[in-house]
């Protein structure tokens, strides 16, 4: 990494990703602190489960994108032939995928069981 732009592309690609990692760990934190709030079925849960599970899919369908200008990037000052662009998917990619639409898809059963409770609260 000789170049300053080289730098500049590496450090925005690698920051982008960690953006979206400290967001979503921020979000289940939140989650997290609603589940202790002594009500383990709150609107306010679910809401920061579905945010958590929506920032880390698109975090890593974004990584998967990003890999293209990060590769370029480093690569960029070899001579010609010697320059690549990468794009992989990997296992890990699906699992991550699949992880957020598990979060996303228990954040509406936490949202479906707080209305339930509310309703069965609203009745007694």
């Amino acid at each position: 990494l000789n170049d300053a732009f080289q730098l500049m592309i590496v450090g925005l690609t690698i920051a982008v990703q960690l953006g979206f990692l400290v967001v979503a760990l921020l979000q289940l934190a939140r989650a997290f602190d609603g589940f202790s709030e002594g009500e383990p079925l709150n609107p306010k849960a679910a809401r920061n489960l579905r945010s958590a599970g929506w920032v880390f899919g698109v975090g890593t369908v974004l990584s998967v994108i990003l890999q293209a200008p990060f590769s370029y990037a480093v690569t960029m000052a070899n001579g010609p032939g010697e320059r690549a662009i990468i794009v992989s998917l990997s296992s890990s990619h699906v699992v991550s995928v699949f992880a957020a639409a598990a979060l996303i898809a228990i954040s509406h059963i936490v949202a479906m069981a707080a209305e339930v409770r509310e309703d069965h609260r609203q009745i007694i």
